[in-house]
């Protein structure tokens, strides 16, 4: 919420309505302590409900040119001009003090409301133009706090003074007014001090010519009933109003009555105790403000409204039993926490749904409206206490039936709401929201919600994100069942079903958004199977068919959405094992972090195509902001390693076994031998997919230090080349690896007078386990691990540096931890690994691919590593026989190896699930021979990906195919001659070379590629389309096939 405060103007405005509640409630309570320190009995009670009445009563005869005003002119300086005028009237007030007028006194307040009246609407309108309709909610809850505050704070402060100055043997009115009179030079003064700061408020408009004042039409009430028409068309705006007016209504009455209750019941006669027990309650809507803020961080939590009419209820119901002063002050602390749960959702829902044209006349029939409840509760007070006699404690008890009969309505109204905030209680525990670009949501009008469908829970998290009412279209088979069936009724969810009932429901959703309604349809028709986007049905193009403009002239749009974070749940139909690595890293205290990402408007005309593509797009947002909670590589290592603390983590190419706990526990022991012997921040690593190669790339980023992987997969000149281009004085390699290097390329003998050589080996570090070591580590807190041993390293900041292309193409790629981090989940999230899964490594560490799925991936969401390159093909077969490994990641090259040799039995791969290679559109691709052979040998799929190292390694893959048992529906994940879908986060488009317009679908161009995160440039990471020099074309189904 602090973001808020950096907001030019904001501060200024905070304290501008804290100035003018302060200066208005003064005099008030003046006022009312005057009568209730002279009059007593029926006479108090009446004379506090008309000075109440002054106040609201200008709200309501100037309702229309007050809302006119704030709508043509500049609100901020309405705000001026109405600032600059509580000066004159504070002055004449404190003469009054002086002269002892009570009398004049008195109507000033009258005067004092009038001025609060033009006041009002531009005050609250200015909200939304200084903060954005995203940030409404918030705000709201500030200004709330910030007005509680004020009140609270002038309630005592003022009650204080006036206890201080009076005079107590004051034997006229007059004389008491006249012994109070220096209270109203701080009126004086706060007024000028509000003044001069309006002068800080920055302009947001200019005045619109277009709208004109008619006096006759005035006076003839026409603008009243256009404007109170206007408002009442919109329902939400129109039940929001009522709902707050009858809140402020009730609370006049319980001002009115509670200190003649203290009076008659508790012999209070101290201003300061009846006020202060009163201002309880102002503290209590504070507290309750800032809890809805929160409740609504990012979006309008609209569930909160019946439980906080609810809590009103109660504790009016209590009030007039309670005898105890603390016991009141704890009961009115209640009903001002419940208060402001109910205040602060209906009053952004009102700024949010109203136009930007029309924000001033809503804000007016707002205050008008609530004016006038509260006058006709202050009226009814004055009446039935000087009438007909009625006692305060049954005013007190009348209101609580009153919101009683709210609390049902609020019920009846928003059932789906209130559902919907007891199920988001219940998975707050687990889930933390995030929403983006709430403001693309128009305030009015049809709207068609459109996007992917991850698990069993969209619905509620949808419908948590969105600040209007969702009507969800649901299958009839789940619609029909007999414990459902009247709950979704009442929501308004429209059933469907294949075939031809199916245009009966199609021409439902027509009418709802003619009518002005939201509704959603998840396109896809059916939940993930496999966490990727499959096809958008057409279904919704033809409910849009016809569709027309409503009575306002508005016309529905599509608002297309993205959900991350609810694949992977166990509403979902990922495996257990993705669920709980899902979990496993989320920087919010356990709670898996869920986005919601709404896009621009759309045309109601756009295709099913063009919407998947837009959600495509959407992901890319959501996955960035998602990895922004992320931390680093190693950290996220360290909570693998202690929840898989006992688990085999990584086979070693001579088949020692090292648990997790025990590869953390070396990991450490070489990042501190490396800080004694490579402190460079870059240092170089020259070893291969292996113990040492792992356990030396973590431990130089545990130190905060940059791994650089040098390339040994082509010549000695790649290898000094990258040291050169790094500047490195330090490789570490071990004393086999530069062995076999110096065998495979003599000329590397050259690069030892360039750099220094650590060698692994004589770092004494054992791979064999240490039980003290692992038993402090399991057990202690993950915080003082991080303490101990991790340097301070943010997570935007470069992770490791790998280099792409060779010879003279070769350059270096730094990648961030947070880019490294999104990527796995991007992958873990493709591929749903099971709890059995063993990773086969054979790609090069010194590779980005090889890197991040067959070292990283593992190691982060704890699956079984087994180090298998630079072995002979034999021992590859045993270890991978040994282990039972499941996944294989390899380069089609080595794919064909493995086909063709004879030494490799097609037993010794018997466990395998799937095999997956990727290409980059330059380098080798998968051909048919090859991926015949190997699926004929061994019985395994080989599914391709596309990736490119300068800007995302893996971009897309094929996964397998999915069946759905309910109606056998297949979700296609894999499709033969293409490199696959995006992953999630991913997005492509195809680029004319000449023209650089994006080509349409089926037509080829060069593959564009946008992701999270691009490769760190000028040390930043950033988000951006890429254009790749990769032909290729994008099919119907979004799948990419590369071409040449």
């Amino acid at each position: 919420m602090l973001k808020l405060l950096k907001i030019r103007g904001f501060a200024a405005y905070l304290l501008i309505a804290f100035l003018n509640a302060f200066t208005d409630l003064g005099h008030k309570i003046i006022i009312q302590n005057t009568i209730f320190k002279f009059y007593d009995g029926t006479t108090q009670v009446v004379l506090t409900a008309l000075v109440n009445a002054c106040i609201v009563l200008p709200f309501v005869l100037f309702f229309t040119p007050t809302g006119f005003l704030a709508d043509k002119f500049p609100k901020e300086r309405i705000i001026q001009v109405a600032a600059a005028c509580a000066i004159p009237l504070t002055g004449m007030i404190t003469l009054s003090y002086y002269m002892g007028w009570f009398e004049l006194a008195f109507a000033m307040t009258l005067l004092l409301g009038v001025q609060a009246a033009f006041y009002s609407p531009a005050k609250y309108g200015y909200i939304k133009e200084l903060t954005g309709k995203e940030n409404i909610a918030n705000a709201n809850a500030y200004v709330q706090a910030i007005t509680i505050i004020a009140i609270l704070g002038g309630t005592v402060a003022f009650s204080a003074l006036f206890e201080h100055f009076i005079a107590p043997d004051a034997a006229t009115i007059h004389a008491l007014v006249q012994s109070i009179a220096p209270l109203g030079w701080l009126l004086v003064g706060f007024s000028v001090m509000e003044f001069l700061l309006t002068v800080r408020l920055p302009r947001k408009r200019d005045k619109d010519t277009h709208l004109h004042f008619d006096v006759s039409k005035y006076v003839s009430l026409g603008y009243l009933r256009q404007n109170l028409r206007s408002v009442r068309s919109s329902e939400v705006i129109w039940l929001s109003i009522i709902g707050v007016s009858i809140f402020w209504g009730v609370n006049q009455v319980v001002l009115a009555s509670f200190p003649a209750y203290l009076k008659e019941t508790l012999g209070v006669h101290n201003t300061t105790i009846s006020n202060g027990l009163m201002g309880v309650g102002g503290l209590g809507i504070i507290i309750g403000s800032f809890i809805a803020g929160k409740a609504s961080e990012d979006f309008i939590e609209t569930g909160i409204v019946p439980f906080g009419a609810l809590g009103i209820t109660v504790s009016l119901f209590l009030l007039p039993s309670v005898h105890s002063l603390w016991l009141l002050a704890a009961l009115f602390l209640v009903y001002g926490i419940m208060g402001g749960l109910f205040l602060i959702p209906l009053n952004a829902l009102i700024q949010f749904n109203a136009g930007s044209d029309e924000a001033g006349t809503v804000l007016a029939a707002n205050n008008f409206m609530q004016n006038l409840l509260m006058s006709a509760f202050l009226v009814m007070t004055a009446v039935l206490t000087g009438t007909y006699k009625l006692d305060s404690v049954w005013m007190l008890y009348g209101m609580a039936v009153v919101a009683l009969g709210g609390t049902a309505f609020a019920l009846s109204r928003l059932p789906q709401m209130f559902v919907r905030y007891v199920v988001t209680v219940m998975a707050s525990q687990r889930y933390s929201l995030q929403v983006l670009g709430m403001k693309n949501i128009p305030s009015t009008g049809g709207v068609l919600l459109l996007g992917n469908h991850a698990s069993w829970f969209d619905w509620a998290v949808l419908q948590i994100a969105c600040p209007r009412p969702i009507r969800y279209v649901m299958l009839r088979s789940i619609y029909e069942m007999p414990v459902l069936k009247g709950l979704l009724r009442v929501f308004g969810v429209i059933p469907i079903a294949p075939g031809k009932d199916a245009d009966e429901s199609l021409a439902k959703v027509r009418e709802a958004l003619q009518n002005g309604d939201v509704v959603a349809i998840f396109p896809e028709g059916r939940i993930s199977r496999n966490g990727q986007l499959a096809v958008f049905k057409r279904g919704f193009e033809r409910a849009l068919e016809g569709l027309q403009p409503n009575a306002h002239g508005e016309e529905a749009v599509i608002i297309p959405f993205y959900l991350r974070g609810l694949w992977g749940t166990a509403f979902s139909y990922a495996t257990r094992h993705q669920q709980q690595s899902g979990i496993l890293h989320s920087a919010k205290r356990g709670k898996r972090i869920v986005t919601v990402a709404f896009g621009e408007r759309m045309a109601a005309s756009s295709t099913s195509v063009e919407v998947k593509q837009k959600v495509t797009e959407l992901s890319i947002h959501a996955w960035r902001n998602y990895a922004q909670t992320l931390g680093t590589v190693h950290e996220a290592f360290l909570t693998t390693a202690k929840r898989f603390a006992l688990d085999v983590a990584l086979v070693n190419r001579d088949k020692r076994r090292l648990t997790s706990i025990n590869l953390l526990s070396q990991t450490i022991r070489c990042a501190q031998a490396l800080k004694r012997t490579a402190a460079d921040k870059k240092v170089g690593v020259l070893l291969p997919t292996s113990a040492e190669g792992v356990i030396t790339t973590l431990a130089l980023m545990m130190n905060g230090q940059t791994p650089v992987l040098l390339d040994y997969t082509h010549s000695a000149e790649d290898i000094a080349a990258g040291i050169r281009m790094e500047s490195l004085r330090v490789v570490i390699t071990s004393k086999s690896f530069w062995e076999e290097c110096s065998q495979r390329y003599p000329a590397i003998a050259e690069i030892r007078s360039t750099v220094r050589l650590v060698f692994f080996d004589e770092l004494a570090i054992s791979l064999y386990p240490s039980f003290t070591r692992g038993l402090f580590l399991r057990l202690a807190p993950k915080a003082l691990v991080r303490g101990l041993y991790f340097a301070k390293h943010h997570a935007h900041t470069s992770a490791v540096t790998v280099f792409a292309g060779k010879a003279e193409t070769l350059r270096p790629v730094s990648f961030s931890h947070e880019h490294l981090l999104t990527t796995i989940h991007q992958i873990t999230e493709t591929l749903n690994p099971h709890d059995d899964d063993t990773v086969l490594a054979v790609l090069p560490l010194c590779t980005a691919f090889g890197l991040l799925t067959s070292v990283l991936m593992p190691l982060v969401s704890g699956l079984e590593l087994v180090c298998a390159e630079n072995t002979d093909i034999l021992t590859f077969g045993k270890l991978s026989a040994m282990t039972e490994a499941t996944l294989l990641f390899a380069e089609p090259w080595q794919l064909r190896v493995f086909a063709a040799s004879e030494q490799l039995h097609p037993l010794m791969l018997g466990g395998l699930r799937f095999a997956v290679t990727g290409s980059n559109g330059e380098a080798e691709t998968l051909d048919t021979a090859t991926e015949a052979a190997f699926k004929q040998k061994f019985g395994v799929h080989i599914y391709e990906g596309f990736g490119a190292t300068t800007i995302t390694p893996i971009a897309s893959a094929n996964v397998p195919d999915a069946i759905s048992p309910g109606d056998w529906s297949v979700q296609v994940g894999t499709k033969p001659g293409t490199v696959g879908l995006p992953l999630p986060g991913c997005a492509f488009s195809i680029i004319d070379p000449t023209t650089g317009e994006e080509k349409p679908i089926g037509e080829e161009g060069f593959v564009r590629i946008s992701a999270p995160f691009s490769a760190l440039q000028d040390g930043e990471s950033k988000e951006l389309w890429s254009l790749t020099e990769v032909r290729g074309r994008l099919d119907a189904d979004g799948f990419l096939h590369l071409v040449g």
